[in-house]
């Protein structure tokens, strides 16, 4: 759970299209991410729990209803706190309650992570606003964030892992010993590949929510 820096479509924001219509490309170059909180779309059932974000709210700036570098991808959660929150414009210190714009500013340099307990907390005002506004350390993210954290740890370690029960299956002449070592390697072999798909799936895409 990485933010980074959103980069917009030349093309996509010439279309000059209705917001409604956004929400998939969106998808794309968040990396199916929410904006703010970082969940991904496998981690919270799809495209269709996620909405189309109006950075600066559609209530107040009307002129920017479609314009597409205002629109951003963001999970219902997330999207619901900030609602109609706009405290300023955006501000070059970080000494007062805005909302740095995502295609200028990676909210990973703003938010830190501690992930053996899971929360976040903001580098300056700004970002602590903006945790405590959208409620970035509710029970599910701090679980998330953890599970992202020994997950990486659990892969990373893997294959050194597997090398080692490899060269005890070489080695042991004790066959009830060398099935479970089989066994036991067949269902990391597994467990690895689910925790890959899971990571990677998208699901719930249009014609999945359309039927």
């Amino acid at each position: 759970m990485i933010w980074e820096k959103i980069v917009k479509n030349d093309a996509l924001i010439n279309l000059n299209r209705s917001y409604k219509l956004c929400k998939e490309d969106l998808s794309v170059e968040a990396k199916h991410r929410c904006v703010y909180c970082c969940i991904h779309e496998s981690r919270w059932g799809g495209i269709r729990n996620f909405h189309v974000e109006h950075y600066k709210p559609k209530s107040i700036f009307t002129e920017d209803i479609n314009n597409y570098n205002n629109l951003f991808y963001a999970c219902s959660v997330c999207n619901g706190f900030k609602g109609n929150d706009w405290p300023n414009d955006q501000q070059p210190t970080f000494d007062v309650a805005f909302y740095p714009n995502p295609i200028e500013y990676n909210y990973s340099e703003l938010i830190q992570v501690d992930y053996e307990n899971g929360n976040v907390r903001g580098n300056n005002f700004t970002a602590n606003y903006i945790i405590e506004k959208l409620y970035l350390n509710r029970r599910q993210l701090i679980n998330e964030r953890i599970f992202y954290w020994y997950n990486k740890k659990f892969l990373d370690t893997l294959p050194l892992f597997q090398e080692y029960i490899k060269i005890l299956l070489r080695n042991s002449q004790n066959e009830k010993t060398k099935k479970l070592l089989e066994k036991f390697f067949e269902h990391q072999c597994k467990i690895s590949k689910l925790y890959a798909d899971l990571n990677t799936m998208i699901p719930y895409k249009k014609q999945d929510i359309s039927r």
